[in-house]
């Protein structure tokens, strides 16, 4: 293949791969912003009675839940199987059984 030929044929490919990559960008940054908002509101709807304290807590523990769910999700579930293989507990598993109708 002549070189040409070969750019000629990745630019529709890496055009489509970088408006891919802008559009996953400008989603997690709008994304963000609206968990920012979120949080604010909620600490801010948490006046009184709560304890302003109280109301930080939990504006961080739904601020980590929202940012951060799919790794504190894998994190909790790795350390489980280590903790519970060095224990010597069997790895979960689901058991399907089926049968076959006569």
């Amino acid at each position: 293949m002549e070189l040409q030929t070969v750019i000629q044929s990745a630019i529709p490919l890496l055009t489509h791969l970088a408006l891919k990559v802008v559009g996953a960008l400008v989603v997690w940054v709008v994304a963000r912003r609206l968990i920012h908002i979120a949080v604010g509101l909620l600490v801010k709807s948490l006046k009184y009675p709560f304890d302003q304290t109280v109301a930080g807590y939990i504006g961080t523990a739904v601020s980590v839940v929202l940012n951060n769910y799919w790794q504190v999700y894998f994190d909790t579930n790795r350390a489980i199987r280590e903790v519970g293989g060095a224990a010597g507990f069997p790895a979960p598993a689901q058991h399907v059984f089926v049968r076959s109708g006569a």
